[in-house]
């Protein structure tokens, strides 16, 4: 069974991998990391899914080397169908901690794997017949001063120390009531194992206030709903949140509200660059790209290298038409760290490469954004449409999210380019600019 459960592990990764990067949270949780937000959404089956899934490749051999022969043996020693329990059980309360106790994306075996260590501790508690019996025993307490000494390092290092909680606690209380072989206390032992996984399905009044607020934005800005980002993030409390602050600031992007996002930005912070983000934003509408560029120059220099800051950077250099230049900045930002391997990356290198007129390398970018966003663009149906590839850009369209603002333009654009002899109502309101591809010019 354990060989079955690490060999799950390892094809999940092999095939997340294939499509994307599993340092990539957009990757993770479309092969099913667990997150608060979708939990609380209804996506509980992701307090399972989550424990075969791992961040990176260091991740999972650290789990598969480092836990594969003590659930080995925690396995013979109880029997694989009440081993199999354990190590699931373990996972998902593991899980189910996690999304209580933080707002996270979160992958990995080590909320079920601190269940055999609990079921470890369970089995030499038993052989030296007390737990004072197994402190006073000197291997048996350097793995308790060892698992003590890991939670320290995890609150320092970012490690997932609620997941380790659950499974640890877990572990601990099913094996106990496995070996007592004690009906009233494995039923008392499941009834509190049972009331965490419900307690993360859904919000905690006051304890997550300020979560469910981050939610609800979130599942706004996801639906390009931004009037109703602006207000729910219109009180006092979510200017004093970061979160919320860059909801609401992206918000005042999207919706031309140059003056408004600019009071707001002296009350970001700009350590990421966000804020110098912001600002070269409300440059570029002014059309002042020199100014964008040096804003955006600057934060990088002060080592603010996040994706945002550097596809705007992109943008404002794709607008100066040094297309050159931006080609590198982001095959650079894409080679940099595999993290930053995502579609919005892509789709911008598209754009540029369609400019220099290599509309075929532009393509291939574009469906490497979509593949890894796990959606179909409007942008590479638009390409497709340009390059009269229409009985492809026609079998593409209906994958194309209603969300997608440019969903409409493109239904309109390729019944202008099939020859429809009535203006379309998708065209309502469509300029010349944003139908580029009804009559392509490989320098537009």
């Amino acid at each position: 069974m354990t060989t079955l459960l690490f060999a799950a592990c390892v094809a999940l990764f092999v095939v997340a991998e294939r499509t994307g990067t599993t340092t990539d949270s957009a990757t993770l949780l479309r092969f099913g990391a667990v997150w608060r937000g979708l939990v609380w959404e209804g996506e509980w089956w992701r307090l399972f899914t989550s424990m075969f899934l791992h961040v990176g490749v260091l991740h999972l051999v650290w789990n598969v080397v480092v836990g594969f022969s003590p659930a080995m043996q925690v396995e013979q020693a109880l029997g694989s169908v009440r081993y199999l329990a354990l190590y699931v059980v373990s996972g998902v309360t593991g899980s189910a901690l996690s999304v209580i106790g933080h707002d996270v994306v979160a992958a990995g075996a080590s909320g079920a794997l601190f269940g055999i260590i609990g079921a470890e501790f369970v089995f030499a508690r038993t052989r030296l017949g007390s737990w004072r019996g197994l402190w006073s025993e000197p291997r048996e307490r350097r793995r308790l001063v060892s698992t003590g000494v890991w939670f320290l390092v995890g609150s320092q290092a970012g490690f997932d120390n609620y997941a380790h909680l659950g499974g640890l606690v877990a572990g601990l209380l099913l094996t106990s009531s496995i070996l007592s072989r004690s009906g009233p206390r494995l039923a008392a032992a499941s009834t509190l194992l049972v009331l965490i996984v419900l307690l993360s399905l859904r919000p905690l009044p006051g304890l997550h206030r300020l979560a469910t607020a981050q939610r609800d934005a979130y599942s706004a800005a996801v639906r390009a709903d931004w009037a109703q980002v602006l207000e729910l993030t219109r009180d006092e409390e979510s200017t004093a949140d970061p979160t919320l602050l860059w909801y609401r600031a992206s918000a005042l992007e999207q919706l031309g509200r140059h003056e408004e996002l600019t009071a707001l930005l002296p009350l970001m912070d700009d350590s990421l660059g966000e804020r110098s983000r912001f600002v070269a934003y409300t440059q570029f509408a002014r059309n002042d790209f020199a100014g964008a560029r040096q804003t955006l120059e600057a934060a990088l220099r002060r080592g603010s290298p996040t994706v945002m800051v550097q596809l705007a950077l992109a943008r404002v250099l794709m607008e100066q038409g040094e297309l050159d230049v931006a080609t590198l900045t982001l095959q650079r930002l894409l080679a940099s760290d595999a993290g930053e391997q995502t579609g919005s990356t892509w789709q911008m290198l598209g754009n540029i490469l369609w400019r220099q007129g290599k509309t075929d390398e532009a393509l291939a970018a574009l469906e490497t954004g979509d593949r890894i966003d796990g959606a179909v663009s409007a942008r590479r149906v638009q390409t497709l449409i340009a390059l009269a590839r229409l009985d492809e850009a026609r079998a593409l369209l209906p994958a194309v999210e209603a969300t997608d603002p440019e969903r409409l333009v493109t239904e309109c654009g390729l019944a202008l380019r099939s020859g429809a002899t009535a203006r379309p109502s998708s065209c309502d309101g469509a300029s010349d600019e944003a139908l580029w591809f009804v009559t392509p010019q490989l320098e537009r």
